[in-house]
């Protein structure tokens, strides 16, 4: 009993060192955001239409659906560039939303996206897709094309604001702050709006620099642990 007894109570000693060993450990997190000027951006339309005739409707939505992209070609608008979705049909039986429709009407939708590799060409690009069919503005989305190398500046920032903070927390405790045990990106982000502010009309008036694009941000945290002795 006494030598279960020694070797339970030196367990016991011994298991403090191992675990204070292990939490001799700084765990910090920092963030870093790269503010950049936008040089695409990627406007997305929807096309619809609307028939009793299902194939009728499908004719009319692939007729404008050629239109918008013939457009698109006359600007040199890439063929990369000119990307068209999967057409979708919803069914609007007699009754359904008004009690004047007395037959079944097919409402097509098609969303179509173009993307602008010069920024000046905005402005006439989404008056056009707006005058050649396209009946509503899904999404604009503006980027850099360089986001990866953004985003390598703004982790290297969050390292180096993850390294000072370290150092004020190790100063302030008394400690002194060791080698890196374990380095790993967090919650990376390409934030794409661009505080864009447009006059759609303003090409049929002829107004000139209607667009106001503010800066993307490219944003990047980090967490390190290092070893404190």
């Amino acid at each position: 009993m006494k030598k279960y007894f020694a070797v339970f109570a030196a367990v016991l000693l011994a298991a403090p060192c191992v675990f204070g060993a292990q939490a001799r450990t700084l765990r910090v997190q920092a963030a870093a955001e790269v503010q950049v000027p936008p040089n695409r951006v990627t406007i997305t339309v929807g096309v619809s239409a609307q028939n009793a005739n299902l194939k009728q409707g499908a004719e009319a939505l692939q007729k404008t659906t050629a239109q918008i992209l013939q457009f698109c070609r006359q600007w040199n608008i890439k063929e990369k560039n000119l990307q068209t979705q999967n057409v979708s049909v919803f069914p609007q039986y007699p009754g359904e939303y008004s009690p004047k429709q007395t037959q079944t009407l097919y409402r097509l939708n098609q969303t179509l996206s173009v993307t602008l590799e010069d920024l000046t060409q905005y402005d006439k690009i989404l008056y056009g897709l707006l005058q050649n069919g396209a009946n509503q503005i899904e999404n604009v989305e503006f980027y850099s094309s360089q986001e990866a190398k953004y985003r390598q500046n703004a982790l290297r920032q969050a390292v180096q604001k993850a390294r000072e903070k370290a150092e004020i927390l190790a100063q302030e405790a008394g400690v002194k702050l060791g080698k890196v045990l374990t380095v790993e990106e967090e919650n990376a982000s390409f934030s794409t709006f661009a505080n864009a502010k447009q006059n759609l009309f303003a090409a049929d008036s002829g107004a000139q620099n209607t667009l106001a694009v503010g800066l993307v941000s490219v944003r990047a945290q980090v967490g390190v642990v290092y070893q404190i002795n």
